[in-house]
């Protein structure tokens, strides 16, 4: 699975190391990403460079975590539709994110693809 498809991507699966990995990196990429925004500066009018960097940044790490979300619940055989539990406020989080941090993914290759490798192989052109 190249980088590409591990960020972008809907399709296939991924081990629930992986997605506690990836989580990871989110989370302190948003934290740096904070850090170096200035709190004050969202609100004042001469910032919009701050505001435009922070949507799109927003966007962007939205979309990845949930295709990473979508991987890891494809390999416990269950559909993306189960992202739309994201709606329901905080309940909905903790429940997909409990579903993809601690259940077991499917033994062995499922309708949404073949079992992923215990450790990632990020290559280039897989």
């Amino acid at each position: 699975m190249s980088y590409k498809q591990l960020l972008f991507s809907f399709q296939g699966r991924i081990n629930r190391r992986t997605f506690l990995f990836c989580t990871a990196m989110l989370s302190l990429w948003s934290f740096f990403v904070r850090q170096l925004i200035d709190p004050t500066a969202i609100d004042d009018v001469d910032s919009s460079g701050a505001v435009i960097f922070t949507l799109i940044n927003f966007i962007v790490v939205l979309w990845i975590y949930l295709s990473i979300q979508a991987k890891r619940l494809h390999d416990s055989h269950r559909s993306s539709r189960w992202l739309f539990l994201h709606i329901i406020p905080l309940i909905g989080q903790v429940v997909i994110f409990v579903v993809c941090a601690l259940i077991e993914g499917s033994a062995g290759e499922n309708s949404y693809g073949p079992k992923p490798p215990s450790k990632l192989n990020l290559g280039a052109g897989s």
